[in-house]
């Protein structure tokens, strides 16, 4: 795409999310980018009749004609997600307060879960209808933005780093030398969201697994942080004044 192209018109891109059943239309990966079946270089326009959700591998297969026209109008008249059952797409909950366990902290929070220097790492709403909207943003250990994903639109990241899975209630997102790692398990209607991730900023790691959280110097020691639940709050780190706590998500 690009950069100085205009983003797609909010009406738009929800229309484009909706009709896939809010994933690519050819593979049900959840998250998207949206594509030009008639080519922005040949006509400037955000036509929905022309446009197509995908994820960004089926994009690059569309962009440098792998994927036909024709198959393309094909996944926009039967998107994977609704030939599946999938009308919410891969990633839903039966929660009506978005419940999120990362590691041993749980969250009652439809919004923000963790915050580095200011800045949402990872984010997670529930919709009405059941659906997930996840938030990341990934930086590797040299502190290179690596990784950028708002509301499941796939905004900053090349591809070809990443390795994906993912099914029904469940996402799995690591780097290829799996320096990066973050998974996502949906899977017990009722519980908690659980995340699981391998995280970096400024330098610094932070390590979420079962234990608790694990920030730098701890990673092998026992968990900075575990075991505690919090309504209406999320985590808060400050890696340059060396400060850690939580603040009300109001």
């Amino acid at each position: 795409m690009s950069s100085d192209r205009p983003r797609v018109p909010l009406p738009v891109a929800r229309s484009l999310r909706q009709e896939a059943g809010f994933g690519c239309a050819c593979c049900g990966n959840p998250f998207v980018e949206y594509h030009h079946i008639v080519p922005y270089a040949v006509d400037q326009h955000f036509r929905e009749a022309d446009m197509l959700a995908l994820c960004p591998y089926c994009h690059h297969a569309a962009n440098i004609g792998a994927m036909t026209e024709h198959t393309q109008r094909e996944h926009k008249r039967n998107p994977y997600n609704l030939k599946n059952g999938r009308a919410t797409g891969q990633l839903w909950v039966n929660q009506s307060v978005c419940t999120v366990k990362l590691g041993s902290l749980v969250f009652s929070n439809n919004g923000r879960i963790l915050e580095i220097n200011g800045e949402p790492i990872i984010s997670i709403e529930a919709c009405e209808d059941g659906r997930v909207e996840l938030s990341l943003t990934l930086y590797d250990e040299q502190d290179n933005l690596i990784l950028q994903i708002v509301k499941n639109e796939w905004i900053h990241g090349d591809v070809g780093v990443w390795d994906f899975e993912y099914g029904f209630n469940k996402l799995t997102l690591r780097t290829k030398h799996r320096s990066i790692d973050l998974h996502i398990d949906a899977s017990n209607p009722g519980s908690p969201i659980y995340i699981r991730a391998d995280l970096w900023r400024l330098g610094k790691a932070v390590r979420v697994n079962k234990q608790g959280v694990y920030i730098d110097r701890s990673l092998k020691e026992r968990p900075s942080i575990s075991g505690i639940s919090f309504d209406r709050m999320y985590m808060k780190l400050d890696f340059i004044n060396d400060i850690y706590g939580l603040e009300v998500d109001i």
